[in-house]
């Protein structure tokens, strides 16, 4: 379930939502593609108009007859490996943070760039939530996507709140909600350099002055000691993650890559495809609606633009997130190998003879990927800096899952996933 349709049963609730939205969001621009042109001061980007993409060509990725099982297999492989990375570096961010609490400290800078790494391995895992990642009732779910990063459901206020309460110290902090624990509470707890918290006035922490009763020094002990404890239970579900996949532990790749063919998880190739193609969607609700969209006023924005929305505001990694989310996509629709090698939804596309299609999709990810690179800057940056290449990345990405819900899905006879039934854009 994305975290941006909840269906309410009642008509008239439903009805005043669907009006509730319809305010906050603004009229899409035009959608056009990046073409990778800009001038030397940052000024205005290079467009051209999205009813005549580039086209990519899309042959000779196979490197023989393709099959299903060979795709699923090779992005089972991809993903296993992004796994490991990623609980590699999570355990290396878990030593790192571990000397933060402590005599003297720790080491900050050391703990930062181990998240940094942690971070930036985790954004290219974010398009392969499948399975172990995903939540019920997908198959194979174990929920352990939001357990190791929540956001946009990410709370300042919760960690504040934690940081004066010392839920940290329990021993049941990992049962705690996710809004107060995992990647974006460590964004908050390492690179924030204030010392006010994000929570209102009315809040129980400053109504009763019990914020306010922590002095600099304990505050800054108390940010070291949480930041250590979510570091450990980071790491503790990437490991869990990480056994869900190996061969050698849960297995996951196995059942992934042998759907259809005796896979006690997915009975048949469909639903494994499916499950791939929803994932790819990512770039759909995740990046267009909430990590482009959002920040510009396109979607769920009152105001004139939201930067306060933007993801990891205290790393100030908006944007580095954002191309590793447009680098793992193009693992998953080229190729996982070097320079995008390998089967991708491409060579499926080409072997049921819509070569022409293949070539459409390709370009329009390839513009999506050139229009988020030019990004130099964190998004709150950019919203004021220049806005408008900002708006073409979003542009350049909803053109490309324009193109995957309407025409690509359908040509493959796959189904789009629940929560982008209906949805116009």
């Amino acid at each position: 379930m994305t975290h941006r349709r909840m269906l309410r049963s009642a008509p008239t609730l439903a009805l005043a939502a669907a009006a509730m939205l319809v305010a906050c969001k603004k009229p899409l621009p035009d959608e056009t593609v990046f073409t990778g042109t800009t001038t030397p001061n940052g000024g205005s980007v290079g467009q051209l108009d999205a009813s005549a993409p580039v086209i990519v060509d899309a042959g000779g990725g196979a490197g023989g007859a393709f099959t299903k099982p060979a795709l699923l297999s090779e992005m089972a492989a991809c993903a296993e490996s992004r796994v490991a990375t990623f609980a590699a570096k999570a355990d290396a961010l878990e030593a790192a943070t571990a000397t933060l609490a402590g005599a003297g400290g720790g080491d900050l800078a050391a703990s930062r760039t181990a998240w940094l790494e942690a971070f930036a391995a985790f954004q290219e895992l974010e398009l392969f939530r499948i399975g172990p990642a995903q939540g019920a009732p997908a198959a194979g779910a174990m929920g352990l996507r939001d357990e190791l990063y929540a956001w946009p459901l990410s709370s300042r206020c919760r960690v504040d709140e934690q940081l004066v309460s010392k839920a940290y110290e329990g021993a049941s902090f990992s049962a705690t909600l996710v809004n107060g624990r995992g990647l974006a509470s460590l964004d908050y707890l390492l690179f924030a350099t204030t010392s006010a918290n994000g929570c209102s006035a009315f809040s129980t922490i400053n109504a009763s002055g019990t914020w306010a009763l922590i002095a600099p020094t304990e505050l800054a002990s108390r940010k070291s000691a949480y930041a250590a404890r979510a570091a450990h239970d980071v790491a503790s579900h990437a490991r869990a993650l990480r056994d869900a996949w190996s061969p050698a532990a849960g297995n996951f790749q196995t059942a992934f890559s042998s759907a259809g063919h005796g896979s006690l998880i997915y009975p048949t190739e469909a639903a494994a495809l499916n499950t791939l193609t929803d994932a790819v969607l990512y770039l759909d609700d995740e990046v267009k609606d909430w990590k482009l969209g959002k920040p510009l006023g396109f979607y769920e924005c009152t105001t004139g633009t939201c930067p306060d929305a933007v993801e990891a505001p205290f790393s100030r990694q908006s944007a580095s997130a954002l191309k590793a989310n447009l680098t793992a996509s193009r693992r998953m629709v080229q190729g996982c190998a070097t320079d995008y090698a390998g089967l991708g939804l491409d060579d499926w596309l080409v072997s049921i003879g819509a070569g022409e299609l293949a070539g459409r999709m390709l370009g329009a990810l390839v513009a999506a990927q050139d229009a988020v690179s030019a990004l130099d800057a964190p998004v709150d940056d950019m919203l004021t800096r220049d806005p408008t290449r900002l708006a073409q990345a979003h542009a350049n990405v909803r053109a490309f899952t324009t193109l995957m819900k309407h025409e690509v899905l359908p040509a493959l006879t796959l189904v789009l996933p629940a929560g982008a039934q209906g949805d116009a854009d």
